[in-house]
């Protein structure tokens, strides 16, 4: 299913690098508007509405956090990413409040950003269920499912993007995620999450002298800020405390 994505962010050569990044990253996420502010967006959404509003924090005219507050009082399906640099990220944190489904460092992770994508896709996915399709032939997409799970659980340590994922078993994004999720009720990269923190929590007891970042980076996250989010948001604890 398409969704429509509005990207807002002041500076032309980054909203246009994240726009880029969307399609690229997700191909179901359509981006219709790149806008400068909030106020502009805001006006794009009271006429049109989206599905997913991604949003920076400091901006002129109208900033992310009151843009949030706006969109959140005109739809409560519509989902929030909220993007800022290190310096802001206690804005990012009051951002919570307007109920955002996640927020990115900048510059953003291409792969990050394509898993939280995924994410939100199956959030929305929930709210909005696709008609019943007929379903194609079994056989060999049981055998393709079985192909992308080995496929994972020997390189869940590598940088994997669906797109990649896709490219390697010479069929497209879409379809591979699709025929994967009817198989086993979750996405390729939510399997990948899985594998990653299961092997993560496994260093974790039995290598304790090992730290965060080089476990992070041994299980295929290289920003070990968004390792301790992913781990968190798994298992509802940080992995410093998985350690005690």
């Amino acid at each position: 299913m398409k969704y429509t994505c509005i990207v807002v962010e002041d500076e032309a050569l980054i909203r246009r690098s994240i726009a880029k990044k969307v399609a690229a990253a997700n191909p179901d996420f359509q981006v219709v508007l790149e806008a400068s502010d909030g106020r502009e967006a805001l006006d794009y959404f009271r006429a049109h509405k989206a599905d997913l509003v991604i949003t920076d924090i400091q901006m002129p005219i109208m900033d992310g956090l009151t843009l949030c507050r706006h969109l959140r009082a005109l739809s409560s399906d519509t989902k929030i990413l909220v993007i800022s640099g290190y310096d802001e990220f206690r804005y990012a944190q009051q951002a919570i409040k307007y109920q955002i489904c996640d927020y990115l460092l900048k510059p953003i992770d291409s792969s990050v950003l394509e898993e939280t994508l995924n994410g939100i896709e199956v959030s929305l996915d929930r709210l909005h269920p696709a008609p019943a399709q007929p379903q194609p032939d079994a056989a060999p997409d049981d055998g393709l499912v079985q192909q992308v799970k080995s496929y994972l659980e020997q390189n869940f340590r590598e940088d994997i993007t669906i797109n990649g994922l896709a490219e390697h078993f010479h069929f497209t994004a879409s379809y591979l995620g699709k025929i994967y999720k009817a198989a086993t009720n979750y996405t390729p990269l939510q399997y990948l999450i899985y594998l990653r923190i299961n092997e993560a929590k496994r260093l974790l007891t039995e290598c304790p002298q090992k730290s965060v970042a080089e476990i992070g980076k041994e299980v295929g996250y290289a920003d070990p800020y968004y390792f301790s989010r992913i781990f968190k948001k798994q298992t509802g604890i940080a992995p410093t405390s998985y350690i005690h």
